[in-house]
C-alpha cells in the first residue's frame, strides 16, 4: 500500500496522536516515515517559532516513540515564512516522494471548521498525496459524567 509516510509534528497534543495513527499506518504496510517540523518563522526578521534545538528535540522524541512501536524514522526540520507552513509539508513531500502525509488536527469553534482553516485543511488544495489528519485527544475534562447512564451500560456486556 503505502511506502512512505510523511508526518509532519508540531510538539502539540495534536502531534501526538498523529505520530501514533503514522506508526500504525507504517507497521501495517512496512513503510518508510520521515518526520518534518516545520519551524515558522514570525517576523522577517528572522526569529522561528521554536529554537533550533526544540524543533530537533520534537523530531527526535516523535522518532523515540515511533521506534518504540516498532517503526523506524528519519527526521528533519525545515524552516518556513510565516504562513507558508502547508506548502513546505507538499514540498518535503514532493521532494521525497511521500505516498500519504499523516498530520494532526486541532479542535476548531464552528467558524474555524466551515472555513477548514490551518496547516491541515490547506494541504489538500496543494498536494495531490493524501493527507491522513488525525482527530485531536478528546477533553474528557469538559464531559458532564452525570450525563452518561453507567449502570444501564455495565448491564449491556454481561450476556445475561
Amino acid at each position: 500500500m503505502f511506502q512512505r509516510v510523511l508526518l509532519a509534528v508540531d510538539g502539540t497534543e495534536t502531534g501526538d496522536v498523529a505520530a501514533s495513527y503514522a506508526g500504525a499506518l507504517a507497521r501495517s504496510t512496512k513503510a518508510a516515515v520521515r518526520i518534518l517540523y516545520v519551524n515558522e518563522m514570525l517576523t522577517g526578521r528572522g526569529v522561528t517559532r521554536s529554537t533550533n534545538r526544540e524543533a530537533g528535540e520534537v523530531v527526535v522524541a516523535a522518532m523515540r516513540a515511533l521506534a518504540g512501536g516498532g517503526s523506524g524514522a528519519d527526521g528533519l526540520v525545515e524552516v518556513a515564512t510565516r504562513g507558508a507552513v502547508a506548502p513546505t509539508i507538499a514540498r518535503v513531500a514532493a521532494d521525497w516522494g511521500a505516498e500519504v502525509i499523516v498530520v494532526g488536527s486541532r479542535r476548531r469553534k464552528r467558524v474555524g471548521r466551515l472555513s477548514r482553516a490551518g496547516v491541515a485543511g490547506r494541504l489538500g488544495s496543494l498536494t495531490p498525496v493524501p493527507t491522513l489528519i488525525a482527530p485531536p485527544p478528546l477533553d474528557v475534562s469538559r464531559l458532564d459524567p452525570g450525563a452518561i447512564d453507567l449502570p444501564s451500560l455495565a448491564g449491556r456486556g454481561s450476556g445475561a
